[in-house]
């Protein structure tokens, strides 16, 4: 079990039954009195439980009332409900990638990225099989994220490269469509990331299923700067038709993506992985409406001696401590 439930009561959050055993083994709390499990504490110190945990690799989830007394009682005489308690919601979800609030950065100020990563393969002339990496890095914090593709060789080589330069805290992927080569490099190249398997298309989306959601929170209003944020006043989550669609209504390196058609799906599906594992977080519109688009740096090692400059690989970055 890695989901822990913190249930907000006025100005307390409490845990019950093996949520309770886990506050009580992971944050040193106190069980109370009561024949169930159950242990909680104050408000003032929620930011500094929930890091704790996200750091462990829990997953946090805050359920919250959401309705009154009054609105209860509204909702039995309106449609003969017979419940007896106000709605409790899931109203966030914490992880390691998923971590917004300033003070629970304040020990560790750095990036922490979480990488969608997607693979295909293509035939090669004479060369035969070459792997396509689809990326997509999100800083959550600074609503920074990282798109792009890259072709790597059999070793994957560009991906190991990648791995050491980001270091991501979290990984999602489509189940069961890595390469066993490509999870073993995930495993070497990476430090204990909380890694999560989604549903293929359903879930890690393909590149049609991402730019239709993406559409509905961008609007057309020309082309937008990659470089910077997202002015409010210029989007909002109106719902387009097909019909409407224009590439100039997304960030610029969206709409390169999407202008090179089947050539950028990877990227894309990538983006898509990430964006419904953040929906789920309740991150999703916020991070998109403020986004901070930056191209993948090119990590492709097939053409290093035409470079102005030096490429350290996976192992030159590990063992010089550059992070």
């Amino acid at each position: 079990m890695d989901k822990v439930l913190f249930f907000k009561m006025g100005k307390f959050y409490e845990l019950f039954e093996m949520d309770a055993h886990v506050g009580a083994k992971e944050l040193d709390l106190q069980y109370m009195k009561g024949e169930q499990p159950h242990c909680g504490f104050p408000e003032k110190n929620f930011s500094l439980n929930v890091e704790k945990l996200a750091r462990k690799g829990y997953r946090v989830l805050v359920v919250e009332q959401t309705e009154t007394p009054e609105q209860l009682e509204l909702r039995r005489k309106e449609k003969g409900s017979k419940d007896k308690v106000v709605k409790r919601e899931i109203c966030a979800v914490i992880t390691k990638g998923t971590l917004t609030e300033g003070e629970l950065l304040s020990a560790n100020p750095d990036a922490s990225y979480l990488m969608a990563l997607t693979e295909s393969r293509q035939s090669l002339a004479n060369q035969g099989l070459e792997r396509i990496f689809g990326v997509c890095a999100v800083d959550v914090t600074t609503s920074r994220i990282i798109l792009g593709q890259f072709g790597d060789d059999a070793e994957c080589s560009s991906l190991c490269c990648l791995l050491s330069e980001l270091r991501p805290v979290e990984i999602v992927k489509p189940a069961k469509m890595l390469s066993s080569e490509t999870e073993r490099v995930m495993v070497r190249h990476t430090r204990n990331p909380l890694v999560n398997e989604l549903a293929p298309l359903s879930e890690f989306w393909d590149a049609e299923k991402t730019v239709q959601e993406v559409k509905t929170i961008y609007k057309p209003i020309g082309d937008l700067s990659a470089s910077g944020p997202l002015n409010k006043t210029d989007l909002d989550t109106t719902n387009l038709n097909v019909g409407e669609y224009r590439p100039s209504c997304l960030p610029s390196i969206l709409s390169e993506f999407v202008n090179k058609g089947e050539n950028g799906s990877p990227a894309l599906s990538a983006l898509g992985g990430a964006l419904y594992y953040l929906k789920q977080a309740f991150l999703d519109e916020t991070l998109l409406r403020f986004a901070k688009f930056n191209s993948l740096p090119c990590s492709d090692f097939c053409e290093v001696a035409k470079k102005p400059y030096m490429i350290l690989d996976a192992a030159a970055l590990e063992n010089l401590e550059i992070f």
